[in-house]
């Protein structure tokens, strides 16, 4: 052949097809590479995965000491203006410190309303269970707050107790509701009531369940034509955060959809339903402090009876033109405010669908134009290239590259196959005795008595033979070569004493000792091979990609974070997730360094080989002419990162070459001889690597072994969602619901019964 391509149909070396080879092989190679597609998928999935859970942690901020993860209500408003009030609390207590730094246990939570006698008068009927600890509480008298941290035997004593007082600044008074009677000297907007009870101590708790219920008097005011109420669970004083309030409001009986109005307030995200029967159901999405939520509903006023607060004056019409014009000023600026918002994501979704469709691309034509395009093709010749040199053109087109290390290990192999030097296993110490180390010929007498010995295989000895220092233009040597043969004569020339044999081991612990020099040998030995490579004219970078690809990726994490810090971080997932997988995905996946049509021809050679060498065993007219290139095969199959698959060809060709009578006898002193000869099994050579094992840093660690390649979540995703929906919904919503309790809340006004607030001490 003489290093010349075959052409497909061709038949060479005993009958074997060149079309029969696949695509797998040496040529024809797509664009597609499903191992690599497959890990470049993961990559990006786990990338994404990371940036999302990071964003998850970032809106998380810092925690508030307590907060309410959840309330519901199951609330019955009563004929006679009353309302019965049901809460299911699921609240977290953090741990806390005090002012001098040490840990202040919780031990009291506690709710506070204002009285008023337009909108409620009194609080009574009052229970509270422990649905955690399974307990109800009982009643005792209330404790002035600023004692609640220092009081002894606080669990024997206080605990498991509920109480309720009036406000008095910084004091509680006793209270007790008497019909008629407000409890307070004077109704004004600063009398307020406090229920509260007494928890076991406890320092930190994720989950904390606990059953509150009471009866707000004088919530309803009968008007000539209608009832209406505006309760208000909490109120812009609240400063405790909820996750999410869930609320269902019963009316009087006989109240019906078609009798009755109703209106929630509420800033956020929410949404609204009734029932046939008039039943309201509300859900209100992370209410943030200061944020007030109130119910309005007017009904039929002949629904209720014995109300002590009551207008002969009509209030219906009043009342819906009110609410009406409320809900329609908000949902006006909520209309353009979210048709800005779909406007803006929509356009940043496909800009990052178009961008993603590029990286796709560019990532599989990139990997393509990395290919070797021409046909399936075998060479039995070396390629016309140094082994550093083909090893480098591998690297191009191959999804497991060696790299420098690969490089440096089939280069000192070519040296070996050369006759420049000699590599045995184990270290130079198994070779001394009997003045054996004298003569490099001596090594080799010396390593059939090593058969059998237990021998490290984390080094290898190196003998320079002497047609390095008397003939050396006659081995022909490359650049590469050359300049690595000058880091194993520098290594010989530290050791001393005309030394020319030593192991790798005391290799790396010499060159260590000038770590200025041994870096520029290395810096040669890349430069050499550079300056092989170059004037190929083989490759060409594709730096477009990876810049596009790495600024669409900075773009999309720098958008998450943002949206991450004002609490949007699943916006910023929802809207950046497929570009972030493309980016991550292209990058991966695609190649920065590609073919050019020089260096398909190169690719051609280097193709032709490793399905040559990979495929041998399967020729049936292998004769003398291919023993004898084995040699120089090895060292190709180091610098392609195939040693151990072609060494089990070549056994499985030559089964001749594992018996070591044969190897003394045929090919004393070849690579080969030394390849097999120094394992009792073919391929036995460690994988560790030239590099792989110690790196290529002479100045940290020096190769020891040549024998390279031988061997809430839900919580947050319902409250996106929902607001998703809210914001698209509220795009072509306009006007008012007429009362009707649809299409979620408004931000209306505040200042109903209750103006609830919530915290603990």
């Amino acid at each position: 052949m003489d290093g010349e391509y075959q052409q497909p149909g061709e038949v060479l070396s005993g009958g074997k097809d060149l079309n029969d080879a696949g695509q797998d092989g040496a040529g024809g190679k797509g664009s597609w590479n499903s191992k690599r597609f497959l890990k470049s998928l993961l990559v990006a999935i786990l990338f994404t995965a990371v940036v999302a859970v990071g964003a998850l942690v970032m809106s998380r901020g810092e925690k508030p000491d307590l907060s309410y993860n959840t309330l519901d209500y199951d609330v019955t408003v009563q004929a006679n203006g009353d309302m019965r009030i049901k809460q299911r609390i699921d609240v977290r207590l953090l741990a806390r410190e005090n002012q001098d730094g040490d840990e202040k246990p919780w031990r009291q939570l506690f709710q506070r309303y204002t009285l008023n006698e337009d909108k409620l008068t009194g609080i009574s009927d009052i229970s509270v269970k422990d649905v955690t600890a399974g307990r109800e509480y009982g009643e005792t008298g209330p404790i002035t707050p600023s004692d609640v941290s220092d009081t002894p035997n606080w669990d024997g004593q206080w605990a498991n107790k509920w109480y309720l007082a009036r406000v008095n600044g910084i004091d509680l008074l006793p209270y007790h509701y008497e019909q008629g009677k407000s409890g307070c000297e004077k109704f004004d907007s600063n009398c307020q009531v406090e229920l509260g009870w007494n928890i076991p101590e406890v320092k930190a708790d994720e989950h904390r369940v606990f059953e509150v219920s009471m009866t707000f008097h004088g919530v309803v005011t009968a008007h000539a034509d209608v009832a209406s109420f505006q309760w208000e669970p909490f109120g812009r004083s609240n400063e405790t955060s909820i996750g999410r309030v869930n609320g269902t409001v019963h009316l009087p009986q006989g109240v019906t959809e078609s009798n009755s109005k109703a209106w929630l307030h509420f800033s956020g995200t929410s949404q609204t339903s009734r029932d046939k029967d008039g039943t309201l159901h509300f859900t209100a999405f992370e209410v943030v402090p200061y944020q007030h939520l109130d119910v309005v509903s007017t009904f039929d006023v002949d629904m209720t009876h014995d109300v002590v607060r009551r207008d002969p004056n009509p209030a219906g019409n009043a009342i819906a033109t009110s609410e009406d014009y409320q809900e329609a000023t908000a949902r006006k600026e909520a209309q353009e405010h979210s048709r800005s918002r779909l406007v803006y994501a929509t356009t940043v979704i496909l800009i990052g669908i178009i961008i993603s469709l590029v990286l796709i691309r560019l990532a599989f034509s990139s990997y393509k134009a990395s290919q070797y395009q021409g046909g399936t093709i075998y060479r039995r010749d070396p390629p016309d290239l140094s082994p550093a040199a083909a090893g480098a053109i591998n690297d191009v087109i191959s999804d497991a590259s060696s790299g420098r290390s690969g490089q440096m290990a089939a280069t000192m192999l070519s040296l070996a196959s050369k006759g420049a030097i000699s590599i045995y296993p184990g270290p130079v110490s198994d070779y001394q005795g009997d003045g054996v180390v004298a003569q490099t010929g001596g090594l080799v007498a010396k390593l059939g008595s090593m058969i059998g010995k237990k021998q490290d295989d984390k080094t290898s000895t190196v003998a320079i033979n002497p047609v390095c220092s008397q003939a050396r233009p006659s081995l022909n040597l490359s650049p590469s070569e050359d300049a690595a043969l000058c880091i194993l004569e520098a290594a010989a020339a530290q050791l001393g004493d005309g030394v020319n044999v030593f192991d790798l081991k005391q290799m790396s612990k010499v060159l260590q000792e000038d770590p200025s020099n041994s870096e520029n040998l290395m810096v040669h030995f890349n430069n050499s091979v550079d300056a092989e490579v170059q004037p190929l004219h083989a490759t060409r970078n594709r730096v477009g990609r990876n810049l596009l690809a790495g600024i669409t990726l900075l773009l999309c994490i720098f958008f998450v974070i943002m949206l991450a810090v004002v609490g949007k971080n699943l916006y910023g997932l929802y809207m950046t997730i497929i570009p972030i997988m493309s980016a991550v995905f292209s990058i991966r996946y695609g190649r920065t360094l590609v073919l050019t049509p020089q260096g398909q021809q190169w690719a051609g050679q280097v193709e032709g080989l490793k399905r040559y060498m990979l495929d041998f065993s399967e020729f049936a007219d292998r004769g003398t002419q291919d023993l004898v290139l084995w040699g120089r095969y090895l060292v190709y199959a180091a610098a392609f990162g195939i040693s151990d698959k072609v060494m089990q060809q070549l056994a499985q060709a030559y089964p001749q070459i594992t018996d070591r009578d044969w190897l003394d006898s045929n090919a004393n002193g070849s690579l080969i001889y030394q390849a097999y000869h120094s394992s009792s099994s073919p391929g036995g050579w460690s994988r560790n690597g030239f590099g792989d094992q110690a790196g290529l840093s002479p100045t940290s660690s020096m190769p020891t072994s040549f024998a390279y390649g031988f061997d809430d979540l839900g919580s947050q995703l319902t409250a996106s969602f929902a607001d998703i929906q809210h914001t698209i919904s509220a795009t072509y919503t306009s006007g008012s619901s007429g009362g009707s309790f649809s299409g979620g809340g408004f931000s209306g006004s505040s200042g109903g019964s209750g103006g609830g607030s919530f915290g603990g001490r």
